[in-house]
């Protein structure tokens, strides 16, 4: 669905609070949820979206939401650097294989941190009104999310939902010549 649920926005929503990013990249932005988070949490961030289904730029109005709308697929779309990325919603979307390369992606894009939220318990859904990027094809646990998804600093479970905060990629030092 292009909306999420409820649950885990609070967590997030300190977070990003706390983490106080001047830049956030939005992966799966769908109705725009998280870039009202975002504008209430750290209102001066610059924010942009990745969203994979064209018609929702315009349906839900996301040029006014964000800063800037990059339209395409997240697994092949080079990520900008920014402090902070959410993966909003958008891991169950593909196989586990795409969700662990996009995370590791995403962490690598990231100054600051990658904010996750995902249903944690079985939760099908098949594609919704025509958009086929909608279905769910891989489902989670908190247990799974903690074991495929490297560099969990802090998470919680809100009812289906599970929501994580994960370091950025370290940068190794290049060895002395």
């Amino acid at each position: 669905m292009p909306y999420s649920s409820e649950c885990g926005k609070a967590w997030i929503t300190s977070w990003l609070a706390e983490l106080a990013p001047a830049s956030v990249l939005d992966i799966g932005a769908g109705a725009g949820g998280y870039a009202r988070i975002c504008r209430q949490a750290c209102p001066a961030a610059r924010l942009t979206a990745v969203e994979i289904w064209e018609p929702y730029v315009a349906r839900f109005g996301l040029a006014s939401l964000y800063d800037e709308v990059l339209v395409g697929d997240a697994r092949t779309l080079a990520l900008p650097a920014v402090d902070v990325v959410i993966l909003g919603d958008v891991l169950e979307h593909m196989i586990a294989a795409e969700a662990v390369e996009l995370w590791a992606r995403a962490r690598a894009a990231s100054r600051l941190g990658v904010l996750a939220s995902l249903p944690v318990v079985p939760y099908p859904q098949g594609a919704v009104e025509g958009n086929p990027h909608e279905e769910h094809r891989e489902t989670w646990s908190h247990a799974r999310v903690l074991a495929r998804l490297p560099g969990v600093v802090a998470s919680d479970v809100d009812g289906d939902i599970g929501v994580y905060l994960a370091s950025p990629t370290e940068v190794s030092a290049c060895p002395a010549a």
